[in-house]
């Protein structure tokens, strides 16, 4: 099973995927038009990783709703995000 899932993790063509989907911005808030924007500029400069600062976890979960292709780490000061969003990351490794 842990072959198939990584065979088939490697054909996923994220970026395209990204790019495919169609987003009304003049309807969205700020931050989703932010972290889309990281996402775009990711995709356009083929970026290794995106780095993103965050107090409540909420800009990491936005950027990964748009399911990039790169890793997204988060840096967090603030305990509580911290262990949030290592807890949602225990279900992936």
């Amino acid at each position: 099973m842990d072959k198939v899932a990584k065979k088939i993790e490697q054909s996923v063509k994220y970026w395209k995927r990204f790019k495919n989907r169609e987003y009304s911005l003049e309807e969205l808030d700020y931050k989703f038009n932010m972290n889309y924007s990281v996402c775009t500029l990711a995709a356009n400069i083929n970026a290794k990783a995106i780095i993103a600062y965050t107090n409540t976890g909420d800009t990491s979960r936005i950027l990964s709703s748009f399911g990039p292709e790169c890793p997204i780490f988060a840096i967090t000061e603030t305990e509580t995000t911290y262990r949030q969003l290592r807890s949602s990351m225990e279900h992936y490794t």
